[in-house]
């Protein structure tokens, strides 16, 4: 699947996603602390909600696109 979004990338191109989805990684998780700390200063308790599935949707994301592209990177030094 990531295969066929990425095929026509270049080297630079790879890198700038990954440091995108790095980036994308770094503000979800620290978004979904604050969210949870907020929570539960505000009502005493956590509860999973729609807003935390978005967040655990956009992190499982970043975390394979990261994953595919630092394999595709290794895989192209290699090659060249």
């Amino acid at each position: 699947m990531l295969d066929s979004i990425y095929e026509n990338f270049s080297e630079k191109s790879l890198k700038q996603d990954l440091a995108i989805y790095g980036g994308l990684l770094i503000s979800a998780i620290v978004l979904l602390i604050v969210i949870l700390v907020v929570e539960y200063f505000v009502y005493g308790k956590i509860s999973l909600n729609k807003l935390m599935i978005i967040f655990l949707i956009i992190l499982l994301w970043s975390l394979f696109n990261i994953d595919y592209l630092k394999k595709r990177l290794r895989t192209k030094g290699k090659s060249e």
